[in-house]
């Protein structure tokens, strides 16, 4: 599966809030989550373009690898993201494994989601995310196969477009922070 998304820095959250509800857009789900992204121990992850995190949302865990980025604009990569257990020992001990096998800890990116899906739009999710220390962001966002790529980046550029989102950002959370540290 291929994640195909943009993310856009908010400038105005009510404006934003209120232009999804007159589209029709429903908030569906808020969230805590923490990101755990971890460094390879042989393979520059900043150079490869790549990541590995381990996710606490809510009460769940999952770990995620994410795939080198492929050309400009919407962002398209490879994701594989698996759910490792609800307890809170099953997340500390998958970050043990990945510590045993020479992973290190390169940040914690905490923010807190919200969910907003169109009836119509099935395909397409919206997420507004306060990240902790980097500020407010909106991804409009698609998981897709990879022969629905273009498909899938025309309607991420339709549905922004649509919303007023403006202000692309290429960066991901992870490098933001580290570039305000």
């Amino acid at each position: 599966m291929l994640e195909i998304e943009q993310k856009y820095l908010v400038r105005d959250l009510v404006r934003l809030s209120e232009t999804l509800l007159e589209n029709g857009w429903i908030c569906q789900q808020t969230m805590i989550q923490s990101d755990e992204y971890l460094r390879h121990p042989s393979r520059d992850f900043a150079q490869t373009d790549e990541a590995i995190r381990i996710r606490r949302e809510d009460e769940s865990w999952m770990v995620t690898y994410k795939g080198p980025r492929k050309g400009n604009g919407v962002k398209v990569r490879k994701e594989i993201e698996l759910p490792i257990g609800k307890t809170e020992d099953t997340g500390t001990r998958w970050l043990e494994l990945f510590q045993s096998l020479g992973f290190s800890s390169v940040a914690l990116v905490q923010k807190h989601r919200e969910s907003w899906r169109h009836p119509d739009k099935q395909d397409v999710v919206v997420v507004i995310d306060h990240v902790e220390a980097v500020g407010c962001y909106a991804e409009v966002e698609c998981i897709a196969q990879p022969n629905q790529e273009e498909l899938a980046k025309q309607t991420v550029t339709q549905v922004a477009e649509s919303l007023g989102l403006t202000h692309a950002v290429a960066s991901s959370y992870l490098e933001l922070l580290l570039d305000k540290a």
